[in-house]
């Protein structure tokens, strides 16, 4: 179980993989949905969940795509309200947190079929609405062929 505030020395996992926290930062070390058994001891590489930027424009951003390292995506660019229809560039199981960085209302539009004709590029919101956010945290199903808001924060 994920724990809510994880500190240095911890070893949790969720549904699809086992992460350790160190040093301040997370890292995932091993997936679940490919387990193994091993008869002695392993060494793992880690995947340090980098931070990266993403620049958007004022008004409604229709499938940016997303940057090929980190999870951790700053939004820069909007000097207005902006939207966020669509995400490109995904794969089964990823997940992203999105990090509003400028001082403008970040918007995030649920299945928007007006703005985004390709349907497994769209978002789902846990509210079935469009929802405003500062932080938002995404899940790609492939299971649903969309994006899926897992959290979200004012």
């Amino acid at each position: 179980v994920t724990p809510t505030s994880p500190v240095n020395g911890d070893i949790f996992r969720n549904a699809s993989a086992v992460f350790i926290r160190m040093s301040g930062s997370t890292y995932q070390f091993a997936f679940l949905n490919a387990a193994q058994t091993w008869t002695g001891p392993q060494t793992f590489a880690l995947t340090k969940d980098v931070d990266v930027s993403l620049t958007l424009a004022n008004g409604v951003n229709v499938g940016p795509t997303l940057p090929t390292t980190g999870s951790f995506i700053h939004i820069t660019g909007p000097t207005g309200a902006f939207s966020i229809a669509s995400l490109a560039g995904v794969y089964d199981g990823q997940n992203i947190r999105i990090y509003n960085n400028t001082s403008q209302v970040m918007t995030v539009k649920h299945q928007d079929a007006v703005n985004e004709a390709t349907a497994f590029k769209r978002i789902i919101t846990p509210t079935g609405a469009d929802i405003t956010a500062k932080v938002v945290t995404l899940h790609y199903s492939v299971t649903v062929s969309r994006w899926i808001v897992t959290a979200y924060h004012s």
